[in-house]
Formats: C-alpha cells, structure tokens, sequence
C-alpha cells in the first residue's frame, strides 16, 4: 500500500512525497488499532496475561506478542501493511517518522502502548545500551583501584574463580540479587535448626518461621553482604580517613621538635640524646626523650 510503501522509504533514509498524506494515514491506522486493542475481549486476555507472568516483565512481553499479533493482523491486513513482525516494525518507524509534527500521533500512538500495559514511551534501547557501556565502564575503573585481595573476595562471593578478571567481576554486579538468593536457596537445603539459632545464620527470633519468610530472610541478608562488599571494592581508601598533615594536636605541637621523630625512625640512637647526663640509661634504639609532657604543680 501507499502507507507500507513511504514508510520503508523513510526507513531507507528517503523523504516521503506526500508527508500530510503520510500523517493523516498514520493516523488512521493508530485509530483503528486503538479500536481493536480497546476490546473487552482483548483487554480480559491481557489481564490474564498479566496474571501468568506473576510481575515478570520479560515473561510478558514474550507472551504479549503472539496475542497482540492475533489482533493487529486484521488491521494491517486492511492498511496493506505486512503483518507479524514486519509490520509492526513498520508501524514503529511511521510513529517515528511523522511524530515530531504531530502530537495528535504521538498521544494515540502512547495511548495504544498503555492499552498493551506498556510504557507510553518506549525505551530508547540504543540509548539504554549506551547509558549501561558507560557505568560498565565507571565500575570496571573503580574496581581496579581495589586491592587483589578484596578482589579476590569479591570474585568469589558472587561464584567466580578467586583470579577472575575485573570486567568478569563487574558484569556480575547486576546480576547481585539472583546472587543473593542463589546463597539463601543454598542454605536453605541445610535443616532449620542448622541456620536459626544463637550462633547461627539466622537469629533465634526466626525460629518457627515458615521456608518463605527463611529464605526471603536470608536473601534480604546476603544481598546486604554482597553490597558491602562492592562498596568496600568500589569505594578509594583514602575516602575513609585523611593524610597526616591534616591532624594537629596544639599540645603535642608545642613539646615535640623534630630531632624527636627522628632520634624515634633512624637506624641508630642520636648521638646528641645519647651523650646527654639524663640519657645514660637509653641502650634500645627508636627512643626519644620528651621534656614537660605533664605540667608541674
């Protein structure tokens, strides 16, 4: 069709001839979806839908597809427009051909992603994968400032080889919560009696909880341990304290003098110190002397 057929040239980077025409089919098209996607019929299997994916968002989009084709087919089929697939493909790249001069195309076009319970707007996964690159690779920096040992610690709390390499080590950051209720189903094969009590995994006041709340329990608590963790890893030393010309003590100041620290660090004992009246009796070296330390009374 005329529709079909602009909307592949702009997908081929071409300027369509009849851009008005191109809109006011766009929108008819989006109209008659929208009337079909607004059946009770239609909007009861979603609901079921939504039902059989129990929250999984992955699990409904790759169920949503077969039943949404079931509905839009008719209406690609009347528009000339290929159906499956393909067609709403093309359906895409028409909203985002003509969206930009037509808000009444854009708001009928978000309308019909809310009639599929979906977002108005649709990701921009080009964006997304960007976006996602980009904190890869702020976390893959911060990690190597980390020590080998934290590390190697970290490798193996989320199941990798203690030597694993850093990248490995930052592609399963995402993945920590499955991590964390990996750890708990394991615990979870263990008899209660071996995981809850003083001592124990779990505190005395879970005895007697059902295996969901256990395991909920002990997800919630290793997911905790595992965010410490990345936080140690991710987070610079110097972070946690200051450097050392950066304490002051006014008293300490005033009774300490420089040969001090160094009659303390040098190999041998000054010879000053050494060959005083009051320093007979030093024989140990890293010994200073410190005078008026406690005020007289």
């Amino acid at each position: 069709s005329r529709l079909s057929k602009a909307i592949a040239a702009n997908a081929r980077g071409s300027t369509p001839d009849d851009a008005d025409g191109l809109t006011s089919g766009m929108l008819e098209l989006l109209q008659a979806l929208h009337t079909a996607y607004s059946e009770t019929s239609f909007q009861k299997q979603l609901e079921q839908l939504r039902s059989e994916a129990g929250g999984n968002s992955h699990k409904f989009l790759s169920i949503l597809g077969p039943a949404a084709a079931q509905v839009q087919s008719p209406v690609f089929v009347r528009f000339g427009m290929p159906s499956g697939q393909r067609g709403v493909m093309l359906l895409k790249l028409g909203v985002r051909l003509v969206s930009h001069d037509s808000m009444e195309v854009k708001r009928i076009a978000g309308d019909l992603r809310e009639l599929l319970g979906l977002e108005r707007e649709e990701v921009d996964t080009a964006l997304l994968s960007r976006k996602v690159e980009s904190k890869m690779s702020e976390l893959v920096a911060k990690l190597k400032r980390s020590s080998p040992a934290v590390l190697g610690a970290l490798a193996e709390a989320f199941g990798l080889p203690r030597a694993a390499s850093i990248e490995h080590i930052a592609m399963e950051v995402p993945n920590l919560r499955r991590r964390a209720k990996e750890l708990a189903q394991a615990q979870m094969n263990r008899p209660p009696q071996d995981i809850v009590g003083p001592g124990k995994i779990l505190a005395a006041d879970m005895q007697g909880a059902s295996s969901q709340d256990l395991e909920k329990r002990l997800t919630e608590m290793f997911e905790r341990y595992l965010q410490k963790m990345l936080a140690r890893a991710v987070t610079a030393l110097e972070s946690f304290t200051r450097p050392p010309s950066e304490f002051h003590c006014s008293w300490a100041d005033r009774i300490i003098e420089p040969h001090h620290a160094t009659e303390i660090w040098q190999a041998g004992m000054s010879a000053r110190v050494a060959q005083t009246a009051d320093a007979d009796w030093l024989t140990l070296n890293g010994v200073t002397v410190i005078d008026d330390v406690v005020e007289r009374e």
